[in-house]
């Protein structure tokens, strides 16, 4: 395998990036109509119908595919498992189109009724405070391959198949325009480690009255005969926008001991959350995209699915951490009888990133 496989043949557990081997990548040639392509595409990655599952009859190996300049593509979403390392996280929150959305959820997020917690801050801090919440891990890591995701499509030409994750925080259903980003962090399970925002006290003078039995409630300015004491003064709150306590600068510099702490490590370790189920889209001959009638609780196996039926060789990791190993890509192309299944981290294919892997140490992982 040619992608994600270096030569000194190291191996991981599956959903951990194989750092070591990626310094060896080389961004792969690139299709001439790319360029042209992404410009003219109106939409990120077209709309979705519910049409036959890629299970449905095998097509000939000659028959000719709607991309005509190379085999057709898959992109992987890695899920929560893309954003493990800290060195992953302090590179990839410096791609523009990842803080862009980071920023945008940030926007979202401050909207709402819960007290503020800096998104740039949760993602940079250490590895122990981020995987402790693994619901506020899964939101960043779906935000973050949003991102990813827009920045593949500025250089790339559509890819042939989508596949990720369908439950939970889905960057796959964002980008296959099944859910708009906004849903995404609104309606994430993320949101219920986060503590209501405090009411803000009566103004001085007046009193609540009971509520009715209708529910409803009125400040009511007291007289002087029955003045009503004046409530208690809440201290030690934070305005709404202000840093949490605790929170420390996401720079590194401001930060040489590395120790990055947050309000990630204030919060209660969670669980509870529901297994990934998968989801295949796959691109039809009008440019749509044609879902798979049933998730698949195996990500391997689907894959295999989408080598079998739709001759996808080629496969795209957006992560920037790996979901499945390179083995599992050998193994694929073994049992279907295909020459090769490559697979290649988004980051490497677009050279303006070239200094990211260079950046992240690499990381000895055991087997």
């Amino acid at each position: 395998m040619t992608g994600s496989t270096g030569s000194n043949g190291n191996q991981g557990t599956t959903g951990l990036p194989h750092l070591t081997d990626r310094f060896e990548l080389r961004p792969e040639a690139k299709d001439p109509q790319a360029a042209s392509d992404a410009a003219a595409a109106a939409q990120t990655a077209g709309g979705a119908s519910a049409v036959p599952s890629i299970s449905g009859p095998r097509p000939s190996r000659g028959t000719p595919h709607a991309s005509t300049f190379a085999p057709p593509t898959g992109v992987i979403f890695a899920g929560r498992s893309g954003l493990d390392f800290l060195e992953l996280r302090l590179g990839v929150v410096r791609i523009p189109e990842v803080s862009r959305r980071i920023r945008e959820a940030q926007s979202i997020l401050d909207q709402t009724e819960y007290e503020r917690i800096d998104l740039f801050n949760a993602i940079v801090t250490e590895d122990d405070a981020f995987n402790r919440n693994i619901k506020m891990k899964s939101l960043l890591a779906a935000i973050v391959q949003v991102g990813l995701y827009d920045r593949y499509r500025r250089t790339q030409k559509q890819p042939d198949v989508l596949i990720g994750n369908s439950n939970g925080d889905s960057a796959l259903m964002v980008c296959v325009g099944q859910m708009k980003f906004e849903e995404l962090v609104r309606q994430s399970s993320a949101l219920s480690t986060l503590k209501l925002r405090p009411q803000d006290p009566p103004a001085p003078g007046a009193t609540t009255a009971p509520t009715s039995a209708l529910g409803a409630s009125a400040a009511v300015a007291p007289n002087a005969a029955n003045a009503a004491p004046a409530l208690p003064t809440l201290v030690g709150l934070p305005l709404p926008g202000a840093p949490l306590p605790g929170v420390a600068s996401m720079s590194p510099a401001a930060n040489p001991s590395g120790a990055l702490a947050n309000s990630l490590g204030n919060l209660p370790s969670l669980s509870g959350m529901s297994l990934s189920e998968f989801k295949a889209y796959v691109r039809t001959e009008d440019g749509g995209l044609a879902e798979n009638q049933a998730p698949s609780m195996d990500l391997k196996k689907l894959v295999g699915e989408v080598v079998e039926h739709a001759l996808a060789l080629r496969f795209v990791n957006i992560g920037p951490a790996a979901a499945l190993r390179p083995q599992d890509y050998d193994e694929a192309a073994v049992k279907y009888g295909v020459d090769e299944v490559t697979v290649i981290d988004s980051i490497d294919l677009d050279p303006m990133l070239s200094w990211f892997w260079k950046e992240v140490r690499p990381l000895a992982l055991a087997n």
